[in-house]
């Protein structure tokens, strides 16, 4: 495919028909970069901006609040594309870090929340339940019947991540999540 986070691969991705496109950002000297790890920012690093200006509403953007203090940008940024015809259900955000996403959720409740999680030490429902969020982005490491069913009976969609090969892909299925997230679309989707 493509390097993650570059325009290249949400273009290929969004070519192949995917519903949605995550990416990562962090917020440094006033700009949302798109980049997994805010060490390796290098000079062509897109910003948000231009991932939002290429998808064009093409799929659903899944915005995952990597870094900290990125709430509030990002709702500012999200505010500008709803004045641009965007529509709420176009964006989700998403975040490991409850903080961001209840920062986020005082300045924009519209637009759809996820909680993302990779271990069970927390008491992952009733973190879900507190921040009101829309669905629990769940670890392939950690996912089983159980949780997803917890999760749905307190009205959660449960996305798996990261799903990157068939028979695992067939394996969430039957354990009943909503979805996945995988780095190789092309393996799914057919032109």
């Amino acid at each position: 495919m493509a390097p993650e986070n570059t325009l290249l691969s949400f273009e290929k991705a969004i070519g192949l028909g995917v519903d949605m496109v995550e990416l990562d950002v962090h917020f440094k000297n006033g700009k949302l970069f798109v980049i997994h790890n805010i060490e390796d920012l290098k000079k062509d690093t897109p910003i948000l901006e231009n991932v939002l200006d290429l998808v064009n509403k093409r799929a659903i953007v899944n915005i995952e609040l990597k870094g900290d203090n990125t709430a509030e940008p990002t709702a500012s940024l999200i505010e500008k594309y709803l004045n641009k015809n965007w529509q709420n259900n176009d964006f989700m955000v998403s975040s490991f870090k409850p903080k961001e996403l209840n920062d986020f959720k005082k300045i924009n409740p519209q637009i759809r929340l996820g909680f993302i999680v990779d271990n069970k030490k927390i008491d992952i429902v009733k973190t879900a339940q507190e921040i009101g969020v829309f669905c629990v982005n769940v670890s392939k490491k950690i996912v089983d019947k159980e949780l997803i069913d917890s999760l749905h009976k307190q009205g959660f969609k449960v996305f798996v991540w990261t799903v990157n090969k068939k028979r695992a892909i067939n394996k969430t299925a039957l354990l009943g999540a909503d979805g996945i997230f995988t780095d190789y679309p092309n393996k799914f989707f057919q032109n």
